[in-house]
């Protein structure tokens, strides 16, 4: 993959941490890996105990009291459910486990009751100065972060009182790229901006959560050395946007490898 424009306490279980099935995948001989992670209010942002983290392919456990969880599963492809009373349930689908792994996930759950905001109904550009690693529903719903020799994207984008579309993009300084604003469309994948802008996500209903846990990620080898800036954009008004919100960030990838 190239990133040039050319190519476009639960009482049961008191430790949190494995579940009798843990025990059966383990002693059986399967190819196991290990799912780690930890679980958050989405509105909040403060970490959630007792939640149930499934894996449909084998292994379940509930996360602690800093919502923490930890449990050995079946390695392959597969799903995360996670629920909880008074919460919406949380599906991470295509989930790759490979045999040995381990792998950290970051799990957002969204209250039963949830408030809906209101869509903007004025320009609104807005930089985030201190821009976090992950995505915070209230002032960063974009994130960008380096994992291992990774550049990592995800989104948290709270329920918005009418029907959305929101857009996600890039550009560097970096002169192979200066030229250019790349934008992902809703397969995740990445190109320039030419004439009508793209959405990533058109969201068809009032008042739902957008959550995209590590939708794309890409070898910072293969990332010209500069500095980035993030955008991402919400309108409800996609037809010549008179009204949007826009935050962005930059990050300086220059000395990163």
């Amino acid at each position: 993959m190239s990133i040039y424009p050319e190519h476009p306490v639960h009482p049961g279980y008191p430790d949190h941490c494995a579940s009798s099935l843990d025990v059966e995948i383990e002693t059986r001989g399967a190819d196991t890996a290990v799912l780690t992670g930890s679980v958050k209010d989405a509105e909040s942002g403060i970490s959630v105990s007792n939640a149930r983290v499934q894996w449909n392919l084998g292994g379940e456990t509930f996360s602690s009291e800093n919502g923490y969880f930890s449990t050995i599963v079946v390695a392959g492809e597969g799903l995360v459910t996670t629920s909880l009373a008074n919460y919406q349930t949380n599906l991470k689908a295509k989930v790759q486990l490979g045999s040995g792994e381990t792998k950290k996930i970051l799990v957002f759950v969204a209250p039963v009751e949830s408030s809906c905001i209101e869509a903007p109904d004025m320009p609104l550009v807005e930089e985030i100065v201190s821009p976090g690693m992950e995505p915070d529903a209230s002032f960063q719903p974009f994130a960008v972060r380096v994992v291992y020799s990774d550049l990592v994207f995800s989104a948290l984008f709270p329920p918005y009182d009418e029907k959305v579309n929101i857009y996600l993009g890039m550009t560097s300084d970096a002169p192979e790229l200066s030229p250019y604003l790349l934008l992902f469309d809703s397969d995740d994948a990445y190109a320039p901006m030419t004439g009508t802008p793209v959405a990533w996500r058109e969201v068809t209903e009032a008042c739902q959560w957008q959550q995209e846990e590590e939708f794309f990620s890409i070898p910072l080898e293969l990332l010209p050395k500069g500095k980035y800036t993030f955008y991402s954009l919400v309108t409800a008004e996609p037809d010549g946007m008179p009204t949007f919100e826009i935050r962005f960030f930059t990050l300086d990838l220059s000395s990163i490898d």
